[in-house]
């Protein structure tokens, strides 16, 4: 049953990386994927670049982003804690992660 389920999870993930990037995926090292997983990095930039980015957002885009990714709420919890519509919610989400991404690249 193992090796079924790690047979099927590297067909799944070399698909999607196909698909993704048109570039085939030969091999999975789980080991050495493993050991970085294990062992991340001690020291990590990325609380600090969130926070910058998040600041640097409109007050709407910056809470929807941190209703959704920061404190984890659904959607629906987002929008009724911004008291807003449910698709409004989601045009908001989506707006908002593209004003983040276009910042995001931006950054060093």
């Amino acid at each position: 049953m193992r090796a079924y389920l790690l047979a099927t999870a590297r067909t799944v993930l070399a698909a999607h990386w196909r698909r993704r990037y048109a570039a085939e995926i030969t091999s999975i090292d789980v080991l050495g994927d493993r050991a970085q997983l294990d062992d991340p990095p001690s020291e990590s930039d990325a609380p600090r670049r969130t926070a910058a980015i998040i600041a640097a957002l409109p007050d709407r885009y910056g809470r929807i982003l941190e209703l959704r990714f920061l404190e984890s709420c659904s959607i629906r919890e987002a929008a009724h804690a911004m008291n807003i519509s449910l698709a409004n919610a989601k045009v908001l989400q989506h707006r908002a992660l593209r004003h983040a991404a276009a910042l995001f690249e931006g950054t060093p």
